[in-house]
Order: structure tokens, then sequence, then C-alpha cells
């Protein structure tokens, strides 16, 4: 089963404390600051997937989450 987190702080947070649940992490196109680097990094870290995504992703995300 998928879940999807959205917001950094929750990212960050679930990174810190259960690493081993995340896929891929998809950060919307354009955002930067500690916040993301740190993110990155603990993405790197752990060996997970990390990318950027456009609006009509995050969009298509949030939609196919509701109906599920």
């Amino acid at each position: 089963m998928s879940r999807i987190i959205y917001g950094i702080n929750p990212v960050k947070e679930a990174l810190l404390s259960h690493p081993g649940d995340f896929k891929e992490i998809i950060i919307f196109s354009g955002k930067t600051g500690r916040e993301i680097d740190d993110i990155k990094g603990l993405a790197s870290k752990n060996r997970i997937r990390f990318r950027t995504g456009d609006r009509q992703e995050f969009e298509r995300l949030a939609r196919d989450e509701t109906h599920q």
C-alpha cells in the first residue's frame, strides 16, 4: 500500500523517523531552501529517489489519492 505525504515538514519528519517507508520523493519544481536541501540529503543518504514535479503532476497525485 502506498501513501502520499504532503508538505515539507511532514516529509522531513517522516524521513527522519521512517526512511525505509519511502519509495520516492517528489518536490514541486522551483522549491529551494534549507529544508529542501535537508530532504535531498536525507533522500541521498537513504538511497531514496528524489525528483521534481510540476503543478499538473501534483494535482493528478492529489486527485488519485482522493479517489482511492
